[in-house]
């Protein structure tokens, strides 16, 4: 019994010390350089072959279709935030890469164009997860800052790539109306869902901020 127990000892501890030497190796297997994720200027071949994924759903609709609806049986918070992080990460891209701003500016106004279509459509409550409707929001009218800000970012992300008239008094208009929600709050805080406040979309409304001062000031230079 004790020579078994002692096998096994040494078993494990053998097993320890491979562990403790490989583990640490194993990301050498997996190393890629770091010029195909980021590249000083222009776009990493990586963010290009995630770019035309992403830029296939949006010029496909049949295809689109299927993904999304992949995404809202799960949750519509995944459909909102494919847009929002797509329109966002396009902006990035346009900046960085002039040749394709066309490209990416068309798509980026495809997808603001939907997602205002649809929220005036089918109501704010489409983007979110259903418990959004099990209570009240303590504020009313009711208004969620998650889909408010992002709608907004993405805006002013539009804007910053390339001014476009038709979206200036729509990003005005929703940015007057959250702040005077935290205004009407005596702990200027306001709800993504009902009663609840996300301190990670109160940070957003902050970068917000910086990114309409900024979008201000390329606007007048222009």
């Amino acid at each position: 019994m004790k020579a078994r127990m002692k096998r096994i000892l040494a078993g494990l501890a053998v097993l320890a010390a491979a562990a403790l030497i490989w583990l640490p190796c194993l990301h050498f297997f997996f190393i890629r350089p770091v010029t195909e994720f980021r590249q000083e200027q222009g776009l990493s071949p990586k963010a290009r072959e995630l770019a035309a994924r992403h830029l296939q759903l949006w010029t496909e609709p049949a295809l689109r279709e299927t993904e999304l609806n992949k995404m809202r049986v799960s949750n519509a918070e995944w459909d909102f935030m494919g847009r929002s992080y797509l329109v966002w990460s396009l902006a990035n891209m346009a900046l960085r890469d002039p040749a394709s701003k066309p490209l990416y500016l068309r798509m980026m106004d495809q997808i603001i164009d939907e997602t205002l279509r649809l929220e005036k459509q089918e109501g704010m409550y489409f983007f979110l997860m259903p418990y959004a409707k099990d209570g009240p929001y303590v504020m009313q009218p009711p208004h969620s800052l998650f889909l408010d800000g992002e709608i907004a970012l993405m805006l002013a992300s539009r804007r910053v790539v390339e001014e476009k008239p038709e979206y200036k008094p729509l990003l005005t208009e929703r940015v007057n109306a959250i702040v005077a929600r935290f205004q009407k709050n005596p702990r200027l805080l306001l709800e993504s869902y009902p009663d609840e406040c996300w301190m990670l979309i109160i940070v957003s409304h902050w970068m917000l901020s910086r990114l309409l001062t900024i979008s201000t000031a390329l606007i007048i230079r222009r």
